[in-house]
């Protein structure tokens, strides 16, 4: 987290978090999401402030580059981050709702760009979090198709890369939650 915290710091010196081209934008971005990655399961209380910022900072991002990938993706990281740290708050219907849009836009943004299969394993992990924020919900036929959805496009990827063991362990995860949905 300290090393994280050093990256971002530097970025925002350099006028990253605003102003910076495209990619360092992502980077900021992207590091402020790792923090949160780090802390959500800890102290989710802890990262809602700069959880909101960076949402803040992504959606002014993407309405600056509506068509600039990184932004886009940078806002359905920011998406997701953030409505994984509501649901463990217990915000589930506000987790829903931003999980929700980041699924929505990495499939509009895969449509686009099928060959990005780091936005497709993000878009695989976001829904399986939906998933879950679904059942929390008892929306159990909407977290059977949502797990359905991500379960395809996870298998996308395992087909093109069997040797990535984290999108193997993500895929035993979702026939586990499958399975809770279905019992």
């Amino acid at each position: 987290i300290e090393h994280l915290k050093k990256s971002a710091a530097i970025l925002k010196d350099l006028k990253d978090d605003c102003c910076g081209p495209p990619a360092q934008r992502a980077l900021y971005l992207k590091v402020l999401n790792d923090m949160g990655h780090y802390w959500i399961e800890q102290s989710p209380a802890q990262w809602l402030p700069s959880s909101t910022e960076a949402l803040r900072l992504a959606r002014a991002f993407y309405e600056q580059s509506p068509k600039e990938p990184l932004a886009a993706k940078a806002l359905i990281g920011s998406l997701y981050t953030m409505g994984v740290v509501q649901s463990n708050m217990g915000q589930a219907l506000a987790a829903k709702q931003n999980i929700g849009e980041g699924v929505r836009r990495a499939d509009e943004l895969l449509k686009q760009t099928p060959e990005d299969d780091d936005l497709a394993a993000l878009r695989a992990d976001a829904g399986n979090h939906l998933t879950g924020v679904l059942a929390i919900l008892g929306e159990v036929i909407a977290a059977r198709d949502a797990e359905a959805a991500a379960v395809a496009v996870l298998d996308g990827l395992i087909a093109k890369h069997p040797e990535n063991v984290g999108w193997r362990n993500l895929r035993i995860k979702m026939a586990a939650a499958t399975a809770g949905i279905l019992r």
